[in-house]
């Protein structure tokens, strides 16, 4: 009899037999369980960018914070020999979009100061791409169209790239 109460207590998953204890706490496993996955989406909750958002719903500045004064020198043949390579016919438009490019990272209120901003090596003539990076470990991603829109494409913030990693752009 003792033995048909034991061997009741049991129920089995796949080839496990768990005991009443577990049983018992299966709930608790289960919401322990959910409550990990929903934070490790969410992520870190001093995030400024959660991920997912889009870029025209986060806080903007009315004016732009500061820029490094030279986060967006213009490519010089001498500095950038590669770049200009790449580029050349488009390279005067290119330095105008990275100067327009830091204005428009600097107004959003996750980057604390523009300190540069590159082309994306991923860019052609006709799809330029490009990223600012704040001082805060921000990072604004922008692309031609964007940057005439006066808007940015999507951004990481530090937490976010602790998440997730670099955004290749």
């Amino acid at each position: 009899m003792l033995e048909a109460q034991i061997a009741n207590s049991y129920f089995t998953l796949g080839d496990w037999k768990l005991g009443l204890l577990v049983k018992g706490c299966l709930p608790i496993i289960i919401v322990a369980l959910l409550v990990l996955v929903v934070s490790a989406f969410l992520g870190s909750t001093t995030r400024t960018a959660p991920l997912g958002v889009p870029v025209s719903s986060l806080a903007r500045r009315d004016r732009p914070t500061g820029i490094e004064e030279n986060a967006a020198d213009p490519y010089t043949q001498a500095e950038y020999p590669q770049t200009i390579k790449q580029f050349g016919s488009v390279i005067a438009k290119i330095n105008d979009e990275r100067r327009k490019a830091a204005g428009i990272a600097a107004t959003y209120a996750a980057c604390d100061r523009v300190s540069n901003v590159q082309i994306s090596q991923k860019s052609s003539k006709k799809r330029r791409r490009y990223w600012a990076d704040c001082s805060n470990m921000t990072r604004v991603y922008l692309d031609a169209d964007s940057v005439s829109r006066g808007d940015a494409v999507t951004l990481q913030t530090q937490a976010d790239m602790e998440i997730t990693g670099l955004k290749e752009w």
